[in-house]
């Protein structure tokens, strides 16, 4: 991580938190239906940001936010499906649904493009 940053670096980092925290509250929001979580995760995503900023430029920012906010909910998504997983084998395994909810599906669907574009079902398919 760099430590020395210059007022540039302090300058855009300031702007886009500034300009694109709404928009991606709003965008987390949407995706996990909890508005507490989402601005925690906003949060993250700045943090990390800050701790990649070496990586970082004007023109590819936006991009990258939501690409780390992207990795947040997927992470967040698969993180509450073993919890939930867990509590009702715990509790009660009547009341466990098998169909997968929405933001399960998405996670997978995401997981799925994710390892596609990365190639990793060439081999299998072979």
């Amino acid at each position: 991580m760099k430590m020395i940053r210059t007022a540039e670096d302090i300058k855009l980092i300031t702007d886009v938190y500034e300009g694109r925290r709404e928009s991606l509250v709003q965008f987390i929001t949407n995706r996990i239906h909890d508005a507490a979580d989402a601005e925690d995760m906003s949060q993250d995503v700045f943090l990390r940001l800050l701790e990649m900023q070496d990586m970082i430029c004007r023109e590819t920012v936006d991009g990258f936010i939501f690409a780390i906010a992207r990795n947040l909910i997927i992470d967040y998504i698969r993180r509450k499906r073993y919890c939930v997983e867990i509590s009702s084998y715990m509790f009660d395994t009547s009341s466990r649904s098998c169909e997968p909810s929405v933001e399960e599906k998405i996670a997978c669907k995401m997981d799925f493009d994710e390892r596609a574009q990365k190639g990793q079902f060439a081999s299998a398919a072979a």
